[in-house]
């Protein structure tokens, strides 16, 4: 069964072999909706890469790189404490610190025992968030660059990453579509921050009431069932996740692949 939504599909009785025989139709899927969840796929670790490196369109490295079972553990002492709505808060897309990004981000949920409802992925279209983006904050990311701070630490000198200066929007490289290209609150404009900015960044955050990344009208939503597999555009979608759920109920393997320089033309 198909079933399409406003800017995702959800796919249920696929089979690992049918999308791998017809990458073309499921690559066109992905680049068309940005985001695709297959129901208790439950593919093997080769598959879930087989399937990421079927699906990469457009420019950018072929290559992923895996992190098996995450569990989040830095949240094991704060989980019992947190509100369920909590971690929705801290969007970021996959790893925008480095002058190469991955285009997609996929995670396989391989344990998942917790409460229905809870725990859910929560994705933001970030292209559709430009076209709603007030016209005079859309002409002042026309040309702004923005730094990415990093809380990570280099792999090769261990010492944290000085961060990556890209574009404040982004052209898809398959689409050729606008999307603002912010990843929550560690990025601002290299020239220090304005009054424009901070009128942007409180029309995409606010609170949780007025913000546009709190809007449930521009968020999707995806809850979760042992076994399935989530797909995303990681060049034009933030993300977050719901809490509700206790530390080693929410295990999952995720890829991030086709890792490319973010480029914006007007």
């Amino acid at each position: 069964m198909l079933a399409k939504y406003d800017s995702w599909i959800y796919l249920q009785n696929v089979t690992v072999k049918e999308i791998l025989s017809n990458s073309d139709f499921y690559a066109d899927l992905l680049a068309r909706n940005k985001v695709l969840g297959f129901v208790e796929l439950r593919p093997n670790r080769r598959q879930h890469e087989e399937i990421l490196v079927s699906l990469m369109r457009g420019e950018g490295d072929r290559s992923f790189g895996p992190i098996w079972d995450v569990t989040h553990p830095h949240l094991e002492n704060v989980l019992p404490n947190m509100p369920d709505d909590f971690l929705v808060g801290h969007w970021h897309a996959d790893n925008t610190v480095w002058e190469e990004s991955p285009t997609i981000t996929s995670m396989h949920m391989h344990t998942w025992t917790g409460e229905k409802g809870k725990g859910n992925t929560v994705l933001v279209d970030c292209q559709k968030l430009y076209e709603k983006c007030p016209s005079h904050l859309r002409d002042y990311l026309q040309d702004l660059m923005l730094l990415h701070r990093s809380g990570s630490n280099d792999p090769e000198t261990g010492e944290l990453a000085k961060g990556a200066v890209h574009p404040a929007l982004r052209t898809h490289s398959v689409t050729g579509g606008t999307s603002l290209f912010y990843t929550g609150p560690e990025c601002d404009p290299v020239d220090g921050e304005t009054e424009l900015f901070n009128e942007y960044k409180t029309w995409l955050n606010g609170t949780q009431v007025d913000g546009a990344l709190y809007d449930q009208e521009n968020q999707i939503q995806w809850e979760w069932s042992e076994g399935d597999l989530l797909i995303w555009d990681n060049s034009c979608m933030v993300h977050g996740f719901l809490g509700g759920w206790k530390y080693g109920e929410r295990v999952f393997d995720k890829l991030e692949g086709q890792w490319a320089k973010p480029e914006y033309s007007s």
